[in-house]
């Protein structure tokens, strides 16, 4: 932990590489900082995937549940009907 160097300032920072404005001179660094990268993106579209699942089976569930809403309407409906028809008779 001897002399770290100075964090430059944001114009400097702009001129120097990335890698450079990002503390890293050694390709270790970068490969390590790459891996965690892909490592991110990957966890990132996983997490992305498992919510379209999700969001596609509430859907799904909401469709059911309203085909169940209209049948249960529609049997009631018919009910009704039935038993005026039988009234008026």
């Amino acid at each position: 932990m001897g002399a770290e160097p100075k964090t430059p300032g944001l114009s400097q920072s702009l001129a120097l590489s990335s890698d450079e404005a990002l503390g890293m001179t050694s390709s270790q660094d970068r490969a390590v900082v790459k891996k965690k990268l892909k490592e991110m993106k990957v966890s990132l579209e996983k997490a992305r995937k498992a919510q379209e699942k999700m969001e596609k089976q509430r859907e799904k569930l909401r469709r059911k549940e309203q085909e169940q809403m209209q049948r249960k309407y529609r049997k009631t409906e018919k009910m009704t009907a039935a038993a005026e028809g039988a009234g008026e008779q």
